[in-house]
């Protein structure tokens, strides 16, 4: 079955970018990424008291896939996104400002949060911030991932799930460079790919989604 929608709203030229089509089946996994994350945070570390429950709780194991899929769906919906802009005059720019502009506010205003306001209200600190307050220049320069990786654990209370935001990060610091380099070869494989699964499959610049991770 193919994702291509049936009806694409053409963008103007200007950015190099081709439609705007918006994809319900990425949605979907979207959707179920998002429950696989929630089940293993919510039932994982739970105590199971029946048989029913310890099924439950294997289960919930796989959970973590949720995080995978998130990166696959990102990485392939940043790609269309750079696929479609390659060539254009402000192909870098336009790509980091957008990423900084749908990040960076909320984020920082988290750490500005929990690193400054909270030290106002001494009551409401919560146990193991202090921890993460001491090592906290890993966070405003993300590499949350790096110092748990050095660590070898979540060494960052309250903070340690921002990692996955940090990977984001590095794929956005890399991946423009990467995609404009190797954008013929690209385009010679993902052709491949295409005549070996058949026509059903869509081209990166057919599913510029403007996804919540991209």
């Amino acid at each position: 079955m193919s994702l291509k929608p049936k009806d694409a709203v053409p963008r103007e030229s200007e950015g190099g970018q081709k439609r705007d089509s918006h994809v319900p089946a990425l949605d979907g996994l979207r959707g179920l990424a998002i429950i696989m994350v929630l089940f293993v945070h919510f039932i994982g570390d739970a105590q199971p008291y029946s048989a029913f429950e310890r099924i439950l709780m294997k289960a919930s194991n796989y959970g973590m896939w949720g995080v995978d899929l998130f990166f696959v769906l990102s990485g392939y919906l940043i790609t269309g996104i750079l696929y479609d802009s390659k060539g254009s005059a402000h192909y870098f720019r336009n790509f980091y400002m957008r990423r900084v502009l749908r990040i960076f506010p909320l984020y920082y205003a988290v750490l500005f949060l929990l690193f400054f306001v909270l030290l106002l209200f001494p009551s409401l600190l919560p146990t193991g911030l202090a921890e993460s307050s001491r090592h906290q220049g890993w966070a405003w320069s993300y590499g949350i991932n790096l110092f748990i990786a050095r660590r070898g654990e979540w060494a960052l209370p309250y903070i340690s799930h921002f990692w996955s935001l940090a990977v984001e990060e590095h794929l956005y610091l890399l991946w423009p460079v990467t995609v404009l380099a190797a954008s013929r070869e690209f385009e010679k494989r993902f052709l491949r790919l295409k005549r070996s699964f058949g026509e059903g499959v869509p081209r990166p610049g057919e599913l510029g989604v403007k996804a919540a991770l991209s």
